[in-house]
């Protein structure tokens, strides 16, 4: 079910009142898939301060309801999106709420740390349900209700060309997912779809999907393969994303099919 929120004061909203209809993305109708932590919870935060009319989904019912606490607005409606019937929920739930779309942003993954032959039939199921089912039951669920200048958006990651050790089934189901956004521009050119590839990002809880006695040599793997460091702080990632995609929304004849974030490893030498 949806749940309308109206909260009292709380210490983001001065900036809300400060900034609300002088963003890009006040009053935008804003649906984020995967908001109970991490990335997606500090766009929604971004988004809700910037004026943006926003629904929040995720399984966790009761982290959705406390960030909409702590920022001082957004709608909750909670559900799982690798489940059809769940998608098409959220979808039109969100769009009766709002009144059709302008954005919805997929940010879930999952990304099991393994040798491949360590990984049993469950683990590439649940990887394939999130990080490639989810986010095109969403797309199918939201296309009907999202507006002709609208976007949508899918969180891949930059582990895709890294092809980082240990992280199989997770660089795999993100190039799925890369291959399944090129087939929606594909097949619906008349409407823009955003590959946003994010680097390393702290905090979140992807490492809770990680096998802790793997950790210490996949470490030792990836300086061997020489992938970069560096780890970038989650709100600044959300302000970037509300930031970006405020504009793109701003410029409807301009279709950008990605976003890349990444940990600026060496500072400008004095």
């Amino acid at each position: 079910t949806a749940t309308s929120l109206r909260v009292g004061p709380s210490p983001w909203c001065a900036m809300l009142a400060a900034m609300a209809h002088s963003t890009p993305l006040a009053d935008r109708r804003v649906l984020i898939v995967g908001a109970s932590s991490g990335i997606g919870a500090a766009f929604a935060r971004a988004a809700i301060v910037d004026g943006a009319q926003v629904v929040v989904t995720a399984r966790r019912e009761e982290r959705l309801h406390q960030l909409c606490e702590e920022v001082g607005g957004g709608t909750v409606v909670a559900g799982d999106a690798t489940e059809a019937a769940d998608a098409r929920r959220i979808c039109d739930s969100a769009a009766a709420q709002l009144g059709n779309l302008d954005l919805v942003l997929y940010v879930p993954g999952v990304g099991p740390l393994n040798p491949l032959e360590h990984f049993d039939a469950d683990t590439w199921r649940r990887a394939f349900d999130v990080n490639v089912v989810g986010a095109n039951l969403i797309c199918t669920a939201a296309l009907p209700h999202l507006h002709p200048d609208g976007i949508v958006g899918f969180v891949s990651t930059r582990a895709v060309g890294d092809v980082n050790w240990g992280f199989g089934a997770y660089t795999v189901t993100k190039a799925a997912l890369d291959q399944a956004i090129l087939a929606w521009r594909v097949e619906h050119p008349e409407r823009r779809f955003c590959r946003v590839v994010v680097g390393n990002t702290q905090p979140t809880e992807f490492a809770h999907h990680m096998n802790a006695e793997w950790i210490g040599p996949a470490i030792q793997r990836w300086e061997k393969q020489g992938i970069p460091g560096g780890m970038m702080g989650t709100d600044d990632v959300g302000r970037t994303l509300a930031d970006t995609f405020g504009v793109m929304l701003e410029h409807p004849d301009i279709d950008s099919r990605e976003i890349r974030l990444d940990a600026r490893l060496e500072a400008w030498p004095d």
